[in-house]
């Protein structure tokens, strides 16, 4: 990718990730993005409460590459409006090397995630 493409880990609720990936307005901001794939627990199966077959990811991650500018910020309104659907929800965004850049609700304002993003 070139240096003007970020790439950004989305985090969130498997099913809305699912959601996100596939709305059409997200889509028609990012450039690529990957397979969605399970976040690791930091529970021990041996202490989880259920058993090793009942187990399964509950938070989902996916990356997308994103072009910096007008792109990044129809992404950040997308993914807004779309959480604005699911006000219960939110999904944390995070560098490439993992780090937490910030959260993101329905009451997020998509220059100051932009601006974010950019100050990384």
């Amino acid at each position: 990718m070139d240096n003007q493409t970020v790439i950004l880990n989305l985090v969130g609720e498997e099913e809305l990730i699912g959601e996100i990936i596939h709305n059409q307005s997200v889509n028609d901001q990012i450039k690529s993005k990957t397979t969605p794939f399970p976040i690791e627990s930091n529970v021990s199966p041996l202490d989880a409460p259920l058993g090793s077959d009942e187990i399964r990811a509950i938070l989902e991650g996916v990356t997308l590459y994103v072009e910096l500018g007008t792109a990044l910020l129809g992404f950040a309104k997308a993914l807004i409006e779309l959480l604005k659907e699911r006000p219960d929800k939110k999904v944390i965004l995070k560098n490439k090397s993992g780090e937490t850049i910030t959260e993101v609700s329905e009451k997020s304002k998509a220059e100051e995630v932009v601006k974010k993003i950019e100050d990384e």
